[in-house]
């Protein structure tokens, strides 16, 4: 029963997060139009951000469809398809922004 209560707990908890990104509104704001307390906000938000830094470390597979030739000669950039986002690179873009970029699109 505990285990129901606290993945019930938790599916609320992301649909009111979501709401208040979708939002657009402050915290305080939108926590007096939805009766929660700021800090609680807060605390979810932070906690959000905990897990996706804790499961950030772990490594992941992904698919990768390779278009035309593969010599290094070739290979002058790669493009990031990310939902409806496209993202260049080449040797001269910054791989912690990207790191970054990709972090931030996950929540969108």
């Amino acid at each position: 029963m505990f285990t129901i209560q606290k993945e019930t707990n938790k599916q609320n908890r992301d649909k009111l997060l979501s709401s208040y990104r979708a939002s657009g509104q402050t915290q305080a704001g939108w926590c007096a139009a939805n009766d929660v307390k700021v800090k609680t906000l807060q605390y979810w938000l932070r906690r959000e951000r905990e897990q996706a830094k804790d499961s950030d470390t772990s490594a992941s597979w992904v698919a990768l469809n390779v278009k035309g030739d593969l010599a290094p000669s070739a290979m002058t950039g790669l493009v990031v398809h990310a939902g409806a986002f496209r993202i260049e690179l080449n040797q001269q873009s910054d791989l912690a922004l990207f790191q970054h970029v990709m972090q931030s699109l996950r929540y969108l």
